[in-house]
């Protein structure tokens, strides 16, 4: 298979194969695997149990390193304690059960206090473990600081990880009491590992605290999942499909539609997410996420028109399929499918996988779980920066430019604003000879 231009035409430049493309990933969990960084951040877990802070970030990419985590350390016998925040769990049934398989020493917290209380509750939870044995330190996944700013009042080592560093930080406090989600000393105190699936990145210096000591890692998966993904790269899109379909973990596919496979997460489209109801999503960023989406969608009706077949729209049951009801009435429901999990919310991660290998996947962000999973696989797919950079000067998790730098590796088709997802789409389906 060959590169095709962004023109239309074709280039016979560099092969893309998936081992090309896996390539990059080995490349990367080779230079900066992030166990070997957790176990020198903690003394090799040498003064006793580790704490796994859960609960300050969401979404299913934050699940899967989570998932990750649990696992290689279960598989290495690193002792640890999980704390884990209420609404966490509910929200990532993934993780819960994970969680609930049995020998998991796990603290479950009360959550949606008030700033200040809640950081006064992890602290004292931490103080607690520590009145009754030596601990190696704490590993929070996510940007909120409850877990690293216990960890400083308890003169515990931290690390944070996760995909984006910071986009905000403060030094706000009130007669002693910290009201920022985002606290600086405790930021400066912590090891702040930022995760991506490619070799190359580093996050420009000016977006995060000046004196944070920062790494790139690649992203946590374990060896069973690594090995999986590398063994994905010998299965061709016709057998994946055929396995996908064979399982029925797919409502609505059928066997001969092209599969589209959006990776966004259904927080993005959520009302209660957006920065007015005091989530992290600002409007302008929620009008790019929307945007995409509809695109998306009526990019495939086109497709259908031109290829003579229908295509297959994979869209979880929920506010994101809620959201897009106005563009969604306007499709020809006979060439466009919608297609969702057969039995739940969700199905497993290997299914998702297959999924996407079996049509074409289109990454919502170059530093995102799901594209270290895709290059990983050796899957050639599309990849964006939604939400990106955006009029007012943010650039979501720095995400625009993580594209910039993943562009010139050329192992994925690249689409930065203005360039049409109609003209991405068709390149993949030629690339991965899906007609």
């Amino acid at each position: 298979m060959y590169m095709t231009d962004k023109e239309g035409g074709c280039k016979m430049t560099q092969e893309i194969t998936p081992d090309v493309i896996g390539q990059e990933f080995d490349r990367q969990m080779d230079l900066a695997d992030p166990f070997a960084v957790m176990r020198q951040q903690f003394d090799d877990y040498s003064r006793g149990p580790l704490v796994i802070g859960l609960g300050a970030v969401g979404g299913g990419g934050a699940g899967e390193k989570a998932r990750g985590i649990l696992q290689q350390f279960t598989e290495d016998d690193v002792p640890y304690i999980v704390i884990a925040m209420e609404g966490y769990l509910s929200k990532n049934p993934l993780i819960a059960t994970e969680l609930s398989k049995g020998g998991t020493n796990l603290i479950v917290l009360q959550d949606g206090l008030a700033i200040g209380d809640q950081y006064q509750a992890v602290s004292q939870t931490i103080s607690q473990l520590c009145q009754t044995r030596s601990l190696s330190g704490v590993l929070s996944l996510g940007p909120r600081t409850y877990f690293p700013e216990g960890a400083r009042r308890n003169g515990l080592p931290a690390m944070i990880i996760d995909g984006a560093v910071p986009d905000m930080w403060s030094d706000s406090a009130n007669n002693g009491s910290v009201n920022t989600e985002y606290y600086t000393a405790a930021y400066e105190s912590s090891l702040y590992a930022t995760t991506c699936g490619f070799s190359g990145w580093l996050p420009p210096r000016r977006t995060y605290p000046p004196n944070m000591k920062m790494r790139v890692v690649g992203q946590p998966f374990s060896k069973e999942k690594i090995a999986y993904l590398r063994q994905l790269r010998n299965t061709s899109s016709k057998d994946a499909r055929a396995e996908i379909v064979k399982s029925g973990a797919i409502d609505g596919l059928t066997e001969d539609c092209l599969i589209l496979v959006p990776t966004m997460d259904q927080v993005y489209l959520n009302p209660m997410a957006f920065s007015i109801n005091g989530g992290f999503l600002t409007m302008p960023q929620f009008g790019q996420t929307y945007s995409l989406m509809a695109e998306i969608l009526l990019s495939s009706a086109r497709l259908a028109g031109e290829i003579q077949r229908s295509v297959g729209v994979y869209v979880r049951p929920g506010i994101l399929r809620k959201m897009l009801e106005p563009i969604l009435s306007g499709i020809d429901s006979s060439k466009v499918l919608l297609l969702g999990p057969a039995d739940n919310d969700f199905i497993s991660n290997d299914q998702w996988l297959l999924l996407r290998k079996a049509g074409i996947a289109i990454g919502r962000a170059p530093l995102c779980v799901s594209t270290a999973e895709a290059l990983g696989m050796g899957d050639y797919q599309i990849t964006t920066a939604v939400p990106g950079r955006t009029g007012d000067g943010i650039s979501y998790m720095t995400e625009a430019e993580g594209l910039e730098v993943l562009d010139k590796k050329k192992v994925t088709r690249t689409l930065f604003p203005g360039e049409s997802m109609l003209e991405a789409v068709r390149d993949v389906t030629l690339i991965k000879g899906l007609v």
